[in-house]
């Protein structure tokens, strides 16, 4: 992958992070994708609607600020089109009910990967 095509925006710049920190960007990764709802009714709602397309998803809510995410996890290899049609997919459904994509993170697919890479929406 050609680093310098990339968008140095949030999701670029993350994916520049994982490749200058051994992740090999052609090859699938685990990614988590963060979709931020109003309540636990939407994000049981949304579960169903986004597990079809490929995700495993489970829904927390953070300790610290009582807010709810639907965590979206797929494998796949970390193309920024990719990343972002993920992003915009998962807006298209979640936006009709409230909630949001929020961005992603993973640990990358590098042998002694053990940093979280999380780019912000």
């Amino acid at each position: 992958m050609n680093m310098e095509s990339i968008p140095k925006d949030a999701d670029g710049m993350s994916l520049i992070n994982l490749r200058e920190h051994g992740s090999n960007l052609s090859k699938p990764m685990e990614i988590d994708f963060f979709v931020a709802v109003p309540n636990p009714e939407i994000g049981a709602l949304l579960k169903p609607l986004i597990e079809p397309l490929g995700f495993e998803c489970s829904l927390e809510q953070d300790e610290e600020t009582s807010d709810w995410t639907l965590y979206c996890f797929i494998l796949v290899i970390p193309a920024y089109a990719t990343i972002i049609d993920i992003q915009k997919r998962l807006n298209d459904i979640s936006n009709p009910y409230g909630a949001k994509s929020d961005g992603w993170g993973t640990f990358g697919n590098a042998s002694l990967a053990g940093e979280l890479f999380k780019a912000d929406s």
